[in-house]
């Protein structure tokens, strides 16, 4: 029996593609690749070495503070600061510090509400803080001591809060007596009294901003400012408070409109107001403020709303008998002018005795006694 032959098994096999080598192409592939991630792991390092061994609690009185190149280089600040430094402290949440057992050094940065600084010798600070009300207890916090608040009050105009404290004597802040001019530097202290304090730098855009609210309505009322500085943007967690080259006041930093300063002499006539005991008293008005054609005047507040009566009835304005379309030119004998604008003359002549106003009616200047 003859057997069948056995087919052939033809065997596939795919074909490969096979690539020169170049082991040094990727010798140095791998080294550049190691290369990067040594540079990303030596700047994490550095940056948590900075933050968390380095020391900057306190300050200095050597150093100096390194500005944005942009701004102006390298700027000595060690006088402004340390005066500054000197009369800031923290407020904080106040907490029965015996139960805490010793363990009450520094106080939680969860406590931890806002800077304020002295403006008083006899334990008065002042706060822009709108998280601290008058209900509310809290303590102050300076080199390890609490100290805790007995009185609150919060200014009607600048929304400045004030607290009185027993027992802590500080060296007043001064306010600057001056405004700032177009390109002046401006000085901040931020993250007082807890992880340390930090030193930023900004300079001054515009000197005198008039924010409008609108085209159809640029009347504003007079219980409200309506003038500020205008500054470059401050680095990230800049505190409230800017202070000129000699450690003064310049102002306190608003949120609306961004950027912008409430100049020093507002806070200077607030804290007048608040050692008279006295309330802010409104005339009552609605007004624009602007350029006015006068041989004497340059400058007016004239009374005007575009959608309501102007004059607040029942209000001091009402009671002088002032009337729509009357120009103020002077409060008190100080004349308008970009810098003594009507809102800020207004409430630095609140004390006064007898107060009189002047306007400028169908062209003539007339003195009006306020009631």
């Amino acid at each position: 029996m003859t057997m069948a032959p056995i087919p052939e098994h033809n065997h596939f096999e795919r074909p490969t593609a096979h690539r020169q080598e170049f082991p040094l192409v990727r010798r140095w592939s791998y080294l550049f690749i190691l290369i990067i991630i040594g540079l990303t792991s030596g700047a994490l390092g550095f940056a948590l070495l900075s933050t968390y061994i380095i020391p900057y609690g306190g300050f200095d009185h050597s150093s100096t503070v390194v500005s944005d190149a942009r701004l102006a280089g390298i700027e000595v600040v060690t006088t402004p600061i340390a005066i500054a430094s000197d009369a800031t402290v923290s407020v904080v949440r106040h907490t029965d510090r015996a139960l805490l057992k010793g363990f009450d050094a520094v106080p939680s940065p969860t406590d931890f509400l806002a800077s304020a600084i002295a403006v008083t010798s006899d334990g008065w600070m002042m706060s822009s803080a709108k998280n601290i009300v008058k209900t509310g207890s809290y303590d102050i916090y300076r080199d390890g001591s609490y100290y805790p608040v007995a009185e609150i009050r919060v200014d009607d105009v600048t929304h400045v809060t004030f607290m009185k404290v027993a027992g802590l004597e500080l060296r007043p802040i001064e306010f600057a007596p001056n405004e700032p001019g177009i390109g002046d530097a401006v000085y901040f202290i931020s993250d007082a009294g807890l992880s340390g304090k930090r030193f930023s730098m900004s300079r001054v855009a515009q000197a005198d901003y008039f924010p409008i609210v609108s085209k159809q309505d640029y009347s504003k009322p007079s219980d409200s400012i309506g003038h500020f500085t205008v500054v470059l943007p401050q680095p990230p967690g800049a505190a409230s408070f800017g202070f000129d080259g000699q450690g003064r006041v310049l102002g306190i930093i608003n949120v609306n409109p961004e950027n912008t300063l409430t100049a020093a002499k507002y806070l200077n006539v607030a804290v007048d107001r608040l050692l008279r005991n006295e309330a802010f008293s409104d005339i009552g008005i609605w007004y624009y403020e602007d350029r006015i054609a006068s041989d004497r005047y340059t400058r007016a507040a004239t009374i005007y709303h575009p959608s309501h009566n102007a004059i607040k009835a029942g209000s001091r304005a009402a009671r002088a008998q002032l009337k729509v379309n009357d120009a103020i030119v002077a409060v008190g004998n100080e004349i308008l002018s970009r810098s003594n604008t009507f809102d800020y003359l207004w409430q630095k002549h609140q004390g006064d005795q007898q107060l009189t106003i002047t306007v400028v009616r169908n062209g003539v200047p007339v003195d009006i006694a306020i009631p």
